[in-house]
């Protein structure tokens, strides 16, 4: 089992993808962030995840069936950027080690 990263916005973005979009497309969302930004998706920080919300409500709008549910995901997703007080989601490597 790959080791989960430590960072606390982009492990919250990926469970937040799961409920919503199911399992396979955490997958892709970590992708599209690593695309985007031009580095690792684990390395993403909050104000990174604030600018990428437009594209991604474009790319969550196509994935579900509802629109309501592309923009409550978003919504979702600016509240994790919110309740982090520093613009760093963390570190992509384990403290512990």
């Amino acid at each position: 089992m790959p080791r989960r990263p430590h960072n606390p916005i982009y492990n919250e973005v990926i469970r937040l993808a799961r409920e919503y979009f199911g399992p396979d497309t955490a997958k892709h969302i970590g992708k599209f962030i690593s695309t985007h930004l031009g580095k690792p998706a684990e390395q993403m920080t909050k104000d990174e995840l604030v600018s990428l919300t437009d594209w991604i409500k474009d790319a969550a709008s196509f994935a579900a069936d509802d629109k309501n549910v592309a923009e409550q995901y978003i919504q979702d997703l600016l509240a994790i950027a919110d309740s982090h007080d520093d613009s760093i989601g963390g570190s992509a490597v384990d403290p512990a080690n």
